[in-house]
């Protein structure tokens, strides 16, 4: 008798339980994708970068060491949140016009990096 007077008990917390919200976790990596360039009237240029999002998730990385380019600074207004999927010019930036895309690799690594950058061919 005592199971049937505790039952409404135990489906409440059943309920509870499994009423909370479920989140995925991010496994898949998150890809750099070098866009192109436009070669400024002043000598300088502008880089587009996105990104493809394998997760089926949208993945949020703070600026620092998992999401920065190189050479400094990292933090360049890139984006921290990724939102699932293939997203073109998410980024850009200027580089004045002593760049020549050899003195080092513009480079994000995000949470799962893979080791790859992207080396814009000027």
């Amino acid at each position: 008798m005592r199971i049937l007077t505790d039952c409404p008990r135990i489906c409440t917390f059943a309920l509870i339980l499994l009423s909370r919200p479920v989140h995925a976790q991010p496994t898949q990596p998150i890809y750099l994708q070098y866009d192109g360039f436009v070669h400024n009237t002043d000598g300088s240029y502008t880089l587009s970068f996105g990104y493809f999002n394998m997760n089926n998730v949208d993945v949020t990385v703070p600026p620092g060491d998992a999401n920065g380019f190189a050479p400094s600074p990292a933090d360049r207004n890139q984006p921290v949140k990724f939102v699932k999927g293939r997203h073109r010019f998410a980024c850009s930036m200027v580089m004045d016009r002593t760049f020549d895309g050899k003195d080092g690799e513009i480079r994000r690594q995000d949470e799962h990096d893979d080791g790859k950058s992207a080396r814009p061919a000027l």
